[in-house]
């Protein structure tokens, strides 16, 4: 699946339609909070990245000993936003409820980037190894569809509307800063990897 997010979720208005149980989740979600006679707003981040999460620091000790590879050609965007600059956007809608009820914000770094790219940014900045390339059927033979479905999936947000309507300013405009922090702040510290 490497169609890009916001045309899958523009183009397909049935639940049965959707390519995936977390997409279609996602989107009944959604439904049910524009459905609901509480005002809301609803807030779509993009893969929550910090220091001191569980998955962060998975992928850190994946990519340390040469075991996050880049699926396919690793053209499939990914947005990232970094849990500081998430938290900072849940308090700017928050601060600006009554404009934001009722919206729907992206809530993303300004740099949506082709996961390659990503990944050898994040290898190189925690000292790792290049990540490989590997054929997508491999990587489906290791971790099943669903997990290749969603790894592989391209996922280009924009927060623009957040900057312009919410005053959101990311510390972390992209990636780079953002694995830059991460390296740093996990620089000396062993990371047992889950499997």
């Amino acid at each position: 699946m490497s169609a890009n997010l916001k045309a899958q979720i523009g183009s397909l208005r049935t639940h049965a339609a959707l390519p995936n149980p977390f997409l279609k989740a996602t989107v009944q979600m959604e439904d049910m909070v524009r459905a609901s006679a509480v005002p809301g707003v609803l807030l779509r981040l993009g893969a929550l990245m910090s220091a001191d999460s569980w998955h962060t620091r998975q992928t850190v000790a994946a990519l340390r000993r040469g075991m996050l590879p880049i699926v396919g050609d690793g053209s499939a965007y990914v947005s990232l936003i970094h849990a500081e600059d998430a938290a900072s956007a849940i308090a700017g809608a928050l601060e600006h409820a009554d404009a934001a009820s009722g919206r729907t914000y992206n809530i993303v770094d300004g740099a949506p980037a082709p996961m390659a790219d990503v990944f050898r940014f994040a290898a190189s900045a925690v000292g790792a190894p290049a990540p490989k390339s590997v054929p997508p059927f491999l990587a489906r033979m290791a971790v099943g569809a669903l997990t290749l479905d969603i790894m592989a999936a391209s996922y280009r947000m924009s927060a623009d509307r957040a900057k312009s309507e919410l005053g959101f300013a990311p510390r972390y405009p992209t990636y780079r800063e953002t694995w830059t922090q991460i390296a740093k702040a996990l620089a000396n510290t062993e990371i047992a990897l889950s499997l």
